[in-house]
């Protein structure tokens, strides 16, 4: 979930929205729901997905709720982990946590973490959260070449990135998401399921901005895709 802020909305009415999109969720049968994190940006106006989890957590009972994701590059590694080990424990084991470096550089800058931690600290911040979740003594250190790889997705020249392929992306988006029967859906959903190292599938339901047709969407998806004939 996005809780993205559609025009002639307020940043409560989008929020608000997600969570009754968490309930539907549950309702439906759904495994899990995941909810994004962002700042100073309009498409998604949820600025800490441990603490909308944390809602939506004791207004459930059976769902699972993750973030998706946290953004690490402007907090401190063991003060999430402290949050998620929380939530896990006072969840009866329904939390789940994911992590991202983030986007934007207003968010560095905002938050005074610096452009060294969101090009170069990725890896050395997941490394002291993992340590920490796992127990270890100490975690002031981390191994950076642990997720060295990370790096290449950022430019270390500098430079700025180029624009965007439009047609390209749109040519991926339709390859991506399947539109059409719920059989031609469901066969699309069973093929990704078995590509390597997939352990969930996540659908974005909210592209029409609008409660109920969202939530029609959530019913259809449960009903004629994930459980139909």
């Amino acid at each position: 979930m996005l809780a993205g802020h559609r025009a002639g909305g307020s940043h409560a009415q989008a929020l608000s929205d997600a969570h009754c999109y968490g309930l539907a969720a549950e309702n439906a049968g759904f495994a899990g729901v995941w909810i994004a994190e962002h700042h100073f940006i309009s498409y998604g106006v949820c600025p800490s997905a441990t603490t909308f989890a944390a809602h939506l957590l004791g207004a459930t009972r059976r769902i699972t709720v993750g973030t998706a994701a946290c953004v690490l590059s402007v907090r401190h590694p063991v003060s999430l982990a402290e949050e998620a080990v929380l939530l896990d424990e006072l969840s009866g084991g329904r939390f789940r946590l994911a992590i991202a470096r983030g986007g934007p550089w207003v968010d560095v800058e905002v938050f005074g973490t610096g452009e060294n931690r969101y090009t170069h600290g990725m890896a050395d911040a997941v490394e002291i959260l993992l340590r920490w979740m796992s127990g270890a003594a100490t975690v002031a250190g981390g191994l950076p070449g642990l997720l060295a790889g990370t790096r290449e997705h950022v430019r270390l020249d500098g430079g700025e990135s180029g624009p965007p392929d439009i047609d390209a992306y749109v040519r991926q988006l339709i390859a991506v998401h399947p539109v059409g029967s719920p059989q031609r859906c469901r066969a699309a959903v069973a093929a990704a399921a078995t590509l390597p190292g997939v352990r969930h599938l996540l659908f974005l339901v909210e592209a029409t901005g609008d409660r109920a047709t969202t939530l029609h969407t959530i019913g259809r998806l449960s009903s004629e895709v994930l459980h139909g004939p």
